[in-house]
Order: C-alpha cells, then structure tokens, then sequence
C-alpha cells in the first residue's frame, strides 16, 4: 500500500517534483562545484602565485659560497614535486667598458632544462620563476657562452641596446661579451647586468660555486602548527609538521640536502599569500552556504505549495487510521527519492561547473571527480530533508475533520 501511494503521489505531482527535482539538482550541482573548487582552492591560488617569484630563499650558512651541483638535489627532496621553480645566482661587480662604470653582474639560468632523478624534465630559470619578467629580444638559455642580457633601467642608463658588445673587468678576469636582449621585470633584476652562470663564474673566479638560489614551493597556508618551532616538537608531531607542505617544512627539507646552506622562506610573500588564500577561501565559503540555504528554500517553497494541494489526500490518510509516524515515513521517502535522483543528476553537473571554474581561472582540470560524488548525494539528501520538515511540520498539523467538512 505505501509504495502504491508512493506512486500515485510521484504520478499526480509530476509538475511539482520536476520542479522540486529541479531546486535539488540546481541547488546540488552549485554547492558541490563550490565545495570541489574550494578544496582544489589552495593548491591552485598558490600554484598561480608562483609564477611570480620566490618564497623560499637559500643562502650559505657562512660566509662564502654553495655549490652549484647541490642545486640539483632540491628536486630530490620529500615535497620535490611542489618545487615549481629553481633558480640559482652568482652575484658580483665588474667595470663595464667602454662606459667606464661599475654594475652589479648576476650569474644564472634564464632558462635550463635538466632531468630530475625520476626522469623528468624541469626547467629552471628566471623566467620561469618569474613569469612576468619580458624580455626585449633574445634571452641565452643554460650556459651559453658570450652572451649577456642587461636590466631595462640599467640599460637605459648606460644606453646600451641588443647587439653591443661589452668588456667585463673584474679582480680576476677580463672576459668580452654581446648583448642579445633587455629584460624588464619591474625589481631589482632591472638594475642588472645577466650572464649566463658558468660564464659569471670564470668572470670573478669561482667555478661551480652560487651565491644563493631563489626556489618556488607550492606550499599550504600557515596555520598555528606550522608556526611552531621545530625543536620544541615531539617526535610525532616533528613527522606530521615535516610531512605539511609548511614554507618552513620545505625550506628545512632543502637545507638537508644543500651542503653548508641555511633556508628560510620568504616571510612577506608566505604572509601575502597567507592571506590571499584565505580571503579567496572565504568567497568560496560564503556562496557555497547561500547556495545551500537558497536550494533549501527552493525545495520547501515547491513542497509546500504542493503540501497545500494534498490537504484531502492526508485528511483521509488520517481518517482512515493513518499515524502521523506513517504519514511521515510516506513524505520523507519522496524527499529520499528527491534526494537520491537529485543528488546523481546534481554530481554531473557539478563536475562540470568546478572543471569550467577550474578552467576559466586557473587553466587546469578539476581533479576531485570520485570525492565529488559522495559529497554530491549526501548535500542533495540534506537540502532534501530539511526542504521538506516545515512542509511535513503543516501536514501533519492538518485536522481531518476540518479538512474533509471543507
């Protein structure tokens, strides 16, 4: 009898529960897009932001320099998969001539490929750490030998352009060199003179040597954990705090493995992303809820009005001896069905709307696709049930002898 009823209700009502079906998987499809992007969120804002410079810098314990090979191993390290940049600097003057004036040279990769020890390809290099920074004309890439590209400011100053050729004077050496681009990065690298690393070291005598390296993690927010002091740790607490994507957890990882190096992260682009991150999560947050209330109160203001259609259809359940505890179960179970279609139909369309989200701002696919789905039917089911208690609240309020008596 209840499943003929229950049948006879979905046959009558079909406008209303395409409607109420409708609110749900809307209301789905909104709420666990939101959830999935906003679970990606983190990853992706802080993948995004690391295209734009340095959050951990490594630099000699001591005085004096690190070695070039060690800069290898930071791709070796536990989090070597969030290290999205890596670029290493000899820094030092030297007289340019014929200007007759003293620039600072920096020592580095524009752009080098080299192999991780999985196999892999990365490329390192300034620009690829700092994806803003142009370049007017040609930059050298790995080591190439006579080339130089020099900062737009200073540049500007020495009125040089692509094609001059320079001499370089240093204490040690004397090397000559040609021009091939200008790079404008809107920093301190606009103030510089670039050759390629093996050259800068030949330059100022110090072969396979780097004065620090600028590296790019992907890192999680920093919360109260990961601010604590490493010392003051259990060992259980040391291995789940080293174990976190924390800035200081990666920059303690790199000091492992860099001979003679002290790592720390950069604490004014940790603390602005910190706090971009939360922001970003809290927009999220905030129209994820209003997509849930909304949908709550779609699917009530659609049960309702068919609630008050079937005002003679629970009278007479109840004249007939129908418990309120029945008539409950009859009601909920249309929200369960409501619920349980809304909630696939809704993780459809939920993928699809956090893959376009995904895509429209960061470029990338949305990845969560299996948690999605039970996340999908549990958000369905609840905005169900809580759609339907207020309606179910005045229908089980009806008096059936007032109701039949009209």
């Amino acid at each position: 009898m209840w499943l003929r009823l229950f049948l006879a209700s979905l046959k009558r009502q079909k406008l209303l529960f395409f409607l109420a079906f409708l609110s749900a998987v809307t209301g789905t499809a909104m709420v666990a897009g939101l959830i999935g992007v906003y679970f990606e969120a983190s990853a992706n804002v802080s993948r995004e932001l690391r295209k734009y410079g340095a959050n951990i810098i490594v630099q000699p314990a001591s005085s004096g320099y690190l070695k070039e090979e060690d800069v290898y191993k930071i791709k070796t390290i536990f989090w070597r998969h969030n290290i999205v940049g890596i670029n290493p600097y000899l820094y030092g003057f030297a007289e340019v001539k014929p200007a007759g004036k003293k620039v600072l040279v920096a020592g580095t990769w524009l752009k080098k490929e080299f192999l991780t020890p999985e196999g892999n390809k990365f490329v390192a290099g300034l620009l690829t750490l700092n994806r803003g920074a142009r370049i007017k004309g040609k930059p050298f890439e790995g080591d190439q030998g006579e080339l130089a590209v020099i900062g737009s400011s200073l540049a500007f100053q020495l009125g040089l352009k692509p094609g001059d050729k320079l001499v370089l004077s240093s204490r040690q050496k004397e090397i000559e060199v040609r021009l091939v681009g200008i790079i404008e990065a809107g920093g301190y690298e606009d103030e510089q003179l670039f050759l390629p690393l093996k050259k800068a070291q030949h330059l100022f005598g110090a072969e396979g040597k780097v004065s620090n390296i600028l590296v790019s993690a992907v890192t999680v927010p920093l919360d109260e954990f990961g601010r604590r002091d490493p010392k003051t740790m259990t060992r259980r607490e040391f291995e789940k705090w080293y174990c976190t994507a924390y800035p200081p957890a990666v920059a303690k990882q790199i000091e492992e493995v860099v001979c003679g190096s002290s790592a720390r992260p950069v604490w004014q682009v940790v603390e602005t992303e910190g706090k971009v991150l939360s922001k970003f999560q809290l927009v999220f947050l905030t129209l994820t809820l209003l997509s849930l209330l909304g949908s709550i109160v779609a699917v009530a203001s659609t049960v309702m009005a068919g609630m008050m259609r079937r005002e003679d259809e629970v009278a007479l359940l109840k004249a007939l001896g129908a418990s309120k505890r029945w008539i409950g179960r009859l009601f909920l179970s249309e929200a369960f069905f409501l619920g349980l279609t809304g909630g696939l139909s809704g993780y459809l369309a939920g993928i699809l709307l956090a893959d376009s989200i995904n895509q429209l701002v960061f470029g990338t696919p949305f990845e969560g696709k299996t948690s999605l789905f039970l996340l999908s039917l549990v958000v369905s089911l609840v905005v169900n049930f809580l759609g339907f208690l207020f309606p179910l609240k005045k229908a089980l309020s009806f008096e059936p002898g007032v109701v039949l008596k009209g």
